[in-house]
């Protein structure tokens, strides 16, 4: 039990705990993300894609910059569980997430969107293609693509 703020920082704290680190202050840190330059290729750099900072602040923090912090922290903490953090990504769009440079999806995924979705393997597809198309039609509307979000992520 307790509170947003409590609950927020002591999973973070937990996490620190956990992974060997110290914490200091970084549960005050109140600095905001700065854009990156690319210094071997200026045309990759990406302003800031985030405002949110560490510190927990209730007055200034609408409900939506609240649950950012949260899920970013989250997405830091289950480091090195690469499954856990696509899921939290894909579901929630936090943490907010440099653009993706080279889209080699021919349409399938949008400019400004990651990867949704695995496809269905071609084994399966060979193997049990009714099975395949049933999944595809009522679940996927039809689509089988990796941009096509999942029934949790829409």
């Amino acid at each position: 039990g307790g509170d947003a703020r409590t609950l927020y920082e002591s999973g973070i704290e937990r996490s620190f705990t956990q992974h060997g680190a110290e914490i200091g202050k970084y549960l005050s840190n109140t600095a905001k993300p700065i854009p990156y330059v690319d210094p071997l290729h200026p045309e990759n750099s990406v302003s800031k894609v985030s405002q949110i900072t560490v510190s927990w602040d209730d007055a200034k923090g609408d409900k939506e910059k609240l649950l950012e912090k949260i899920i970013t922290q989250k997405w830091i903490a289950v480091f090195p569980d690469g499954q856990e953090a696509w899921s939290e990504q894909r579901r929630t769009g936090y943490p907010v997430l440099f653009p993706v440079v080279i889209n080699n999806s021919n349409g399938a995924i949008g400019k400004d969107e990651f990867i949704s979705r695995l496809t269905y393997p071609a084994d399966f597809k060979s193997t049990n293609p009714s099975a395949v198309q049933e999944a595809i039609d009522k679940y996927l509307d039809g689509n089988d693509s990796p941009g096509q979000k999942l029934w949790w992520a829409k």
